[in-house]
């Protein structure tokens, strides 16, 4: 009895580690790891989403795109770290005005 109770104890203690181990990975493979905002796997999938439910309660969508202009002359100029610490400015600035929390930041 007391090795079934053991055995349980390990199962349970290893499916706990296994679910943690899973929203890591999940986490890697939908956030992007330079600005740390949604990548386009994560938009895909959360655009298709609310397409639908939107559609279905007949309402609209909108979408915000934006683009850096000349970035890659800056990233040329000033080097690729300073470039990326730009592109993580951007990214939170932009995180920092979203309100609502259905709202997604990605990068595309």
């Amino acid at each position: 009895m007391r090795q079934r109770v053991k055995r349980l104890i390990q199962q349970s203690q290893l499916q706990q580690k296994l679910e943690a181990v899973n929203v890591e990975l999940q986490q890697l493979v939908t956030i992007d790891g330079l600005t740390q905002v949604a990548n386009r796997r994560r938009f895909e999938e959360y655009f298709n989403q609310e397409w639908q439910r939107l559609k279905w309660e007949q309402r609209f969508l909108s979408l915000i795109l934006c683009d850096v202009d000349f970035f890659k002359l800056y990233n040329d100029t000033y080097g690729h770290r300073v470039g990326d610490r730009c592109l993580q400015e951007i990214a939170k600035a932009i995180k920092d005005i979203i309100k609502c929390p259905a709202d997604l930041v990605a990068l595309w």
